[in-house]
């Protein structure tokens, strides 16, 4: 799982020494698919870069720590990178505070925004551009999976687009178990895609449910490409009041493909949404599964708008 953690910390003065020659500030602002972020452009290249602030009591360092080390060393194509971080006090009215300054590639563009934009003019993706979005999503699933670590809050939002229109996924992990989408429905009561099994859980009230969380994250991402296929939310199959799931509302968003899609590829969307999650598969079963059903496409990319 990577280097040690002296290694990683090297590196990642190295890079943060980089990012101080390098860059300079732009602005403050919310971003709601993260957190409060101040935005920085490096000089040379005009690519975007966020600080992200983590405020900490002392006992809560090292924990924080050991999660941006993970994500340091957990380096893949398609995760949002964290160039590294600092420890360091901040100054305030108030008085002095503990401090980690993160630091992570920023895009202004997602999947979320790119879907909305399509629709105004009904622009439909092809199969190709579906595909290349499904293998990045189960890429990422299989890699976390393999390091035995899971997302838990896969949304079209923090699914980022380069100006390239290649996938990057930001990394849950750098926040916390509160900011899963379970816990989101839970605590917050906010509608957001979740497994029939985390549904149940809801209606139990459990905090904690005893679940599979890789089989969980490929149900939403089979959620996640039924709204990038038809331009139209899934959410709208969700009846929280009931805690229920409406399968003939997927079905019905399921045969809207059959137009644009081949049933080779709509079949292995359905695989993933199988609401027996005893026979749904988790992402190492996928590779296999995914290898005979899922058409191969060599140009992989994204034609965004």
């Amino acid at each position: 799982m990577g280097g040690s953690s002296s290694t990683i910390l090297e590196a990642s003065q190295k890079k943060l020494l980089h990012f101080k020659t390098n860059f300079v500030y732009l602005q403050k602002f919310r971003d709601p698919r993260l957190t409060e972020l101040s935005l920085y452009e490096e000089k040379a290249t005009r690519s975007l870069c966020a600080e992200i602030i983590f405020p900490f009591e002392s006992a809560e360092k090292d924990d924080l720590r050991k999660e941006l080390s993970l994500s340091l060393s957990l380096q893949h194509k398609h995760l949002l990178k964290c160039v590294g971080y600092i420890v360091e006090k901040e100054e305030g009215y108030c008085g002095d505070r503990n401090v980690i300054k993160a630091y992570l590639e920023w895009y202004e563009h997602d999947l979320d925004q790119e879907i909305f934009d399509r629709k105004k003019i009904k622009l439909f993706f092809d199969e190709r551009e579906l595909t290349y979005i499904l293998e990045s999503l189960i890429e990422v699933g299989i890699f976390l999976q393999e390091n035995e670590l899971y997302h838990g809050n896969l949304t079209t939002m923090n699914v980022f687009l380069t100006p390239e229109g290649r996938v990057k996924i930001a990394d849950n992990g750098l926040f916390s178990d509160e900011n899963s989408c379970y816990q989101k429905a839970w605590k917050g009561n906010k509608q957001v895609y979740l497994s029939p099994e985390l549904m149940e859980g809801l209606k139990q009230n459990i905090a904690t449910p005893n679940y599979n969380v890789y089989k969980t994250d490929v149900f939403t991402i089979g959620l996640m490409m039924l709204h990038a296929g038809t331009l139209e939310n899934p959410i709208q199959a969700f009846d929280y009041s009931k805690y229920k799931i409406d399968q003939i509302i997927l079905k019905r968003m399921i045969a809207a493909m059959d137009a644009r899609y081949s049933r080779k590829f709509i079949a292995g969307i359905v695989v993933l949404l199988n609401f027996d999650s005893s026979k749904r598969p988790d992402f190492i079963m996928i590779r296999d599964i995914f290898a005979s059903t899922v058409p191969k496409y060599e140009n992989k990319n994204l034609e965004v708008l």
